[in-house]
């Protein structure tokens, strides 16, 4: 897992995670971690057809134990064990 990398390998303090604004999957798998959100940063990035408004996440060091074993039972109940132990 990319999160336990951040936390456990390299200490982070804080992860961030970002999407497109109108990318409702996305948002609710943020979301379901849960990560916390931090807000829409408007205008944010030029694309093909205009601008895209981003939605922000974080989720930091304390809660990451927490956040761990949610993705760990979620992983099991899809019969994914073997990447929860990553």
């Amino acid at each position: 897992m990319l999160l336990g990398h951040d936390f456990d390998t390299l200490g982070c303090e804080r992860v961030e995670l970002k999407t497109d604004a109108r990318n409702a999957r996305s948002r609710a798998a943020m979301e379901a971690l849960p990560a916390q959100f931090e807000g829409i940063h408007r205008r944010h990035m030029k694309v093909p057809d205009g601008w895209r408004d981003t939605a922000w996440y974080s989720i930091i060091a304390p809660e990451w134990p927490d956040v761990r074993e949610t993705l760990r039972r979620r992983l099991a109940r899809h019969g994914l064990e073997a990447y929860a132990q990553r």
